[in-house]
């Protein structure tokens, strides 16, 4: 009977050009559909159909090892939330044709991500996101981050935005906090890291779980 139900409902999402219809059958379905499957043809149906969301697409997405976007257009996106959040399997990501230059939401984008060891950020566009709340939390496999083509100065959330990455030991470019709010624990765990480069910290900034040693302020 499930290989049935299975069988229908990926025949009939193959069809269906109602991009939120065809998400929300997916993700109410988890059960039926294995994990793998469903985070990929949610993908493909939201791209394909011009979805502007990507939220909690493919959180908890186990079985997932690889994935690119060379072959998909992400420029209408507006969220990315929760994106990668747990896919702890995942050990290379190509993300050099992913356009995130009208996303506002990146907070748990790549959470948990704990087998993948780097990631190549350099065309990203952040300079209209507002909350990079948990973006790398427990990414535990990076050693280095090149943050440099990053604009944070929007940024509100930066809450446990590195929270226990245990062996990052450098982050390539400048964090601006220029309107940060919540920074609780951004760095909490991150006992290797050196040479954090903050500008406009808010008033009383702590070092958000950093050692004053470990970062400095500049203009």
């Amino acid at each position: 009977m499930k290989n049935k139900t299975y069988s229908i409902k990926t025949k009939a999402l193959k069809t269906n050009r109602n991009a939120h219809l065809a998400v929300n059958i997916l993700k109410n379905n988890r059960k039926i559909f294995s994990k793998d499957l469903s985070c990929v043809t949610i993908m493909e149906i939201m791209l394909t159909d011009e979805y502007y969301k990507m939220d909690d697409i493919f959180p908890d997405c186990t079985k997932i090892e690889t994935f690119s976007f060379s072959e998909y257009d992400t420029s209408k996106l507006t969220t990315a939330l929760d994106m990668f959040n747990m896919c702890f399997k995942l050990v290379a990501l190509d993300l050099s044709n992913f356009d995130t230059s009208n996303i506002t939401m990146m907070a748990g984008m790549f959470c948990g991500c704990k087998s993948l060891a780097s990631l190549n950020l350099s065309n990203f566009d952040t300079s209209k996101v507002l909350s990079m709340n948990g973006m790398f939390n427990q990414c535990e496999k990076f050693t280095s981050l090149d943050l440099s083509s990053f604009d944070t100065s929007n940024v509100i959330d930066m809450k446990y935005m590195f929270y226990k990455c245990e062996n990052l030991a450098s982050i390539k470019g400048i964090i601006d906090m220029k309107t940060c709010i919540d920074y609780s624990k951004m760095f909490q765990g991150c006992t290797r890291l050196s040479g954090v480069k903050i500008k406009n910290p808010p008033t009383g900034f702590d070092g958000a779980g950093l050692k004053p040693e470990q970062y400095e302020i500049v203009d």
